[in-house]
């Protein structure tokens, strides 16, 4: 049995590819589990335990800085990506703007699970982040 528990209310917060990841649950019969955060592993008993969030960490960082007279620096823009690996050899790389809206490289629909994007994962981009931008390169 797999148990996927997610911070969030949702698999995923952007529609399209949460249509994708849900067909995914139901294939593989995972049980899954929202608003759940991750507090404790015991790996000798293979239990994770989980607890209910009870704030929101953008939020509860910028009342922290505000009470002490630090500025509020703590926010969420920006692009992101974010490989979803469904399987060994299958990813979905989800891309998507602050707005919640697909920003997708490649001229593929990258909701579907590909090989390709897991060579990519798995294979070209830790070599990229390694080799190219921790060494300024990238």
């Amino acid at each position: 049995m797999i148990i996927f528990a997610n911070h969030g209310p949702r698999i995923f917060g952007i529609e399209k590819y949460k249509a994708a990841l849900e067909k995914v649950v139901k294939r593989k019969e995972i049980d899954a589990k929202y608003e759940h955060n991750l507090v404790e592993i015991r790996p000798q008993e293979n239990i994770a335990l989980f607890e209910r969030p009870n704030g929101a960490p953008v939020l509860v960082a910028n009342l922290k800085s505000y009470l002490k007279g630090q500025p509020l620096t703590h926010k969420y823009d920006g692009y992101t990506s974010c490989p979803l690996v469904t399987g060994y050899g299958t990813v979905i790389l989800a891309e998507f703007d602050y707005d919640g809206n697909p920003v997708e490289t490649f001229p593929l629909d990258q909701s579907k699970e590909r090989w390709s994007m897991w060579i990519l994962n798995s294979k070209i981009l830790p070599l990229l982040y390694w080799k190219g931008m921790l060494k300024g390169r990238a």
